[in-house]
């Protein structure tokens, strides 16, 4: 009986083995193939050379997925060619055409593709590159909706012909009427070359001086306009070099700005005047287009606050200014106005902070470096610093290890009340790392603590080295943890192969990066990730998007702590967050964490670029449209109740002038509000989106943030030892079937 049991039990796991060969492990793979016209400039008309590049291309695609089902398909301006299930014995005698006068568009094709596969795992993009930053951003949309990911793949070596590609324009898209139109050019080319940048405005060109960019280097060209008339306009951009080139299409770029007219802007100022006087000026509001409050404690404000929380969600703009009786020092945390402002202000008094170190023990913290012994002194530093300094006295601290396993030392307590000596001295390094053991534990830590904060951090200290955590999807259910949370994790990496998610977490989370580290600089750096409080320092300005703040200097700024969604053009070399920008229900609000007697900085200046940026947009469309968290947040700027899109079979209504829907497809749409009253439908809204995104960042945007693992081919050796079994157990039945084995 036992024999027969055995006999089905082998039957079965014959099969199943059998079934998860052929059913469960094939992956579904497309290559998206760019045949476009700027392929064939690039081949100057040699498609031999061509051919040989892509076959080579797709057989490395083939090796690497042996066992996958690979489609591939060809596209310009869409999908042009479908290939099924393709072999290296395909490759022998494949044939497609390049497209002329078709630009690059793989969003349009992929979002074909999509529909038709069911189930799709990995998309490679072999191409050229020479299509939009808008093309860049429908990519990652569909990715992070499909849950599919993409890996670029570049079609040629740009080597051999000369190029010059103006790769973004930095510019403001609002100006005051009396402003001066500034910004500048991202250019790049294969080759040393003199460029020139032409700028045409309301029918009138200006040109840049000639400047000299090195090859394969992005060189920036600033550029300033005469100031101009309220209204919108469309600034065309073009570069060209003293060569001739093949490929022009990647030489231009359109940028549309809106002038405004003069803005009424009302001050708060409470040093300036009296209560009393302040409190006549709040009927003033509604008709303002801007408020600026430079002085005033949440007391001196009283009804004031909720009065300004009112103005900005009916489509105010407020300019919060940094000084003792505003933002954390003024008391603004947890009240009706912070809930305006792109950050939290955190107050000084009675909010603890909630500080977890997370200290890799793997055994590649000692293997050529004692990494690990570094990070131990630099932890008993914080611990003397931090009880030695009496302006910090509210941080509530825990510990925590990881390796394989991920484990608390000490929960959460007062840092008058830890001591990390006897802990540290008997940890050692050993195992591998399992980083998202560690994100876990994390996330458990901060689940069952019932200590109430705005203030979460956590800082990891790691050599960043775990292959197996860059593969898992879990990682964004973690980073979607911490965001809704508040929690900032930062990050100080040691070694030189330091590994990029840890930063891209670091970032998606609001934290600091500190890479080559051999972590002395953690006690430096750790207040530098507390937020709340006026802070002396020498820090240095860093701001892309305003050239005349380079190597300024501030002496003096208010901590805060970003929210999620927060604009931040101007921060420090600490990433010390100095100007915030956001969108709260229908109005602008800005935080700027430095007072004029703080700074060198140019502050009326800055000023000016500040109120600009929070003029209300004309009023040409009654629907305004931000993308977040892959859904489409539709505010309202009158009181309409429903709205339809062309990309959805159903109404939509509005809820404090705001509606969220599912992200539009690729292509243009249109949002029509629609009035009861009137019956009659208004004019219709129509959106695009642009992103400025190099190829790296589009690997590390879609999802999940790297490919997954390629399918391994099976090994033979299993098929022949089941067959040795099978042959084993005939032998046996047909020699010893029907005997006796008893004594006789």
């Amino acid at each position: 009986m036992l024999y027969k049991i055995g006999r089905i039990i082998v039957v079965l796991l014959w099969l199943g083995y059998i079934c998860h060969i052929f059913f469960m492990n094939n992956q579904n793979i497309v290559i998206l193939l760019d045949t476009s016209s700027s392929i064939g400039y690039a081949y100057e008309g040699n498609y031999d050379r061509m051919y040989q590049q892509y076959t080579k291309s797709v057989e490395k695609i083939l090796q690497e997925h042996s066992s996958a089902d690979i489609f591939l398909y060809t596209f310009s301006d869409d999908v042009q060619t479908y290939f099924e299930h393709i072999t290296e014995n395909f490759l022998h005698s494949w044939q497609f055409h390049i497209q002329p006068c078709q630009e690059t568009c793989p969003d349009k094709a992929l979002y074909k593709i999509l529909q038709q596969h069911q189930k799709l795992d990995l998309v490679y993009l072999i191409s050229d590159g020479q299509y939009s930053d808008v093309r860049h951003e429908n990519l990652v949309q569909m990715s992070q909706k499909y849950k599919v990911s993409i890996q670029f793949v570049s079609s040629f070596s740009h080597s051999h012909f000369q190029d010059i590609v103006l790769q973004s324009i930095h510019l403001a898209s609002q100006f005051l009427q009396d402003q001066t139109i500034q910004g500048y050019a991202v250019v790049s080319s294969l080759e040393d070359e003199i460029v020139q940048l032409s700028i045409k405005i309301h029918e009138k060109t200006y040109t840049s001086l000639p400047t000299h960019i090195l090859a394969n280097q992005k060189s920036r060209i600033y550029f300033h306009l005469p100031s101009q008339n309220t209204g919108n306009y469309w600034i065309h951009f073009s570069v060209q070099g003293t060569r001739e080139e093949i490929y022009l299409g990647n030489n231009t770029f359109c940028h549309h700005i809106q002038v405004c007219g003069s803005p009424n802007i009302q001050i708060i100022d409470y040093n300036a005047i009296s209560p009393m006087d302040c409190a006549k000026q709040y009927g003033k509001w509604k008709h303002a287009s801007t408020v600026i409050l430079k002085n005033g404690t949440a007391e001196q404000l009283g009804n004031g606050m909720q009065l300004l929380h009112d103005y900005v969600a009916q489509g105010g703009s407020l300019f919060v200014m940094a000084s003792p009786t505003t933002l954390g020092p003024g008391n603004y945390a947890q009240t009706i106005l912070e809930k305006a402002l792109p950050s939290y202000c955190n107050a000084e008094q009675n909010e603890p902070i909630l500080l977890l170190l997370a200290l890799d023990t793997s055994g590649s913290m000692q293997e050529t470096t004692d990494y690990l012994q570094q990070a131990k002194t630099a932890i008993l530093q914080v611990e003397t610093n931090l009880k030695q300094n009496p302006q910090i006295q509210n941080i509530v601290l825990s510990f925590l290890i990881f390796s394989q396993i991920a484990q608390q030392k000490t929960k959460f307590q007062s840092i008058q009340n830890i001591d990390f000596a006897p802990i540290l001295k008997n940890i050692v390094a050993h195992g591998s790392t399992s980083f998202l053991n560690c994100l876990q534990q994390i996330q458990e830590i901060f689940t069952n603590i019932d200590i109430q904060t705005t203030q979460k951090h956590v800082i990891i200290l790691s050599d960043g080295m775990d292959p197996v955590a860059s593969r898992s999807q879990e990682l964004f259910q973690y980073i979607q943890f911490f965001q809704e949370n508040h929690i900032s994790i930062s990050v100080f990496l040691t070694g030189t192969d330091s590994w990029d998610l840890l930063k891209t977490i670091a970032k998606e989370t609001n934290g600091k990066i500190f890479e080559n580290t051999d972590f002395s600089e953690l006690t430096q750096q750790v207040y530098h990730i507390f937020q709340g409080k006026i802070k002396k320092s020498t820090e240095q300005i860093v701001a892309p998007e305003f050239p005349y703040l380079q190597n300024k200097s501030i002496f003096q700024y208010t901590q805060i702590t970003p929210k999620y969604r927060s604009k931040i053009p101007i921060q420090t070399t600490y990433q010390t967050p100095i100007l915030l920008l956001g969108q709260y229900i229908l109005g602008k609000t800005a935080v700027l964490t430095v007072h004029p007697t703080w700074t060198d900085l140019p502050f009326e200046r800055l000023q000016d670029e500040i109120v600009s940026w929070l003029q209300p947009q004309l009023k040409t469309t009654q629907i305004h449209c931000i993308p977040q968290n892959q859904q489409l947040l539709c505010i309202s700027t009158t009181p309409m109740k429903t709205m339809k899109t062309t990309w959805t079979n159903s109404m939509h209504s509005f809820l404090n002038h705001q509606v969220w829907i599912p992200f539009p497809p690729v292509g243009e749409h249109t949002i029509t509000t629609i009035d009861f009253k009137n019956k009659q439908e208004t004019h219709p809204y129509t959106t695009t989106y642009t992103a400025e995104e190099s190829q790296l960042y589009l690997q590390q945007r879609t999802y999940p943030m790297f490919p997954p693992k390629a399918n391994q081919p099976h090994n033979p050796i299993f098929f022949v030892l089941w067959f040795l079994f099978f042959l084993v157990l005939a032998i046996y039945e047909s020699q010893f079937k029907g005997r006796s084995f008893s004594k006789k």
